[in-house]
């Protein structure tokens, strides 16, 4: 069963678009991160940061735990999905390179 997650129409950030946002939280919180470290890491306000961690908690890509304070650990399925992106990005990088 595959989980649809709505995504507004507008960015979480204004010169990113939302799947560059989601990478850059999943890259960040590969080591377990509180949001205030994640929120400075990836130049998010905290609005914006609350709307990606619900997504990608919504998707399974993220785990937050409670033990000793809240943190967000990117899981197993978050893992292969900056794989991907990574893998995405070599394969546009001559697109890139034109438009410069």
């Amino acid at each position: 069963m595959q989980h649809r997650v709505k995504l507004e129409p507008t960015r979480f950030s204004k010169k990113r678009n939302n799947l560059e946002v989601m990478f850059d939280v999943l890259k960040i919180c590969n080591n377990p991160q509180i949001s205030t470290h994640i929120m400075q890491k990836a130049n998010l306000s905290h609005g914006q940061l609350k709307a990606v961690l619900e997504v990608l908690e919504k998707c399974k890509l993220l785990e937050v735990t409670e033990r000793s304070g809240k943190k967000c650990l990117t899981s197993a399925k978050g893992k292969e999905y900056v794989q991907r992106y990574n893998e995405l990005q070599e394969m546009t990088r001559p697109l890139k390179e034109e438009e410069s």
